[in-house]
């Protein structure tokens, strides 16, 4: 394997773990946005709707960044 092959191997194992954690990080902030709805003081739903868009911002950059570093590849 020649050291060409050997990082576009690395660079695409990169860009689809940092893919599927994105896509997990968003789907995990999910529940949380929506257990805001559930909360009994505003506090609470602040502090939940806020982590959960922060959750689901930090996914969706990860996704798009995964995305790009697989585009780049092919």
């Amino acid at each position: 394997m020649s050291e060409e092959e050997h990082n576009n191997a690395h660079t695409q194992r990169d860009g689809e773990t940092l893919f599927v954690l994105g896509l997990f990080l968003v789907i995990l902030g999910l529940p949380v946005i929506l257990g805001s709805f559930w909360s009994d003081t505003s506090i609470q739903k602040m502090v939940c709707a806020i982590s959960g868009l922060v959750l689901c911002g930090i996914g969706t950059a990860f996704v798009v960044h995964g995305k790009k570093v697989l585009k780049r590849l092919n």
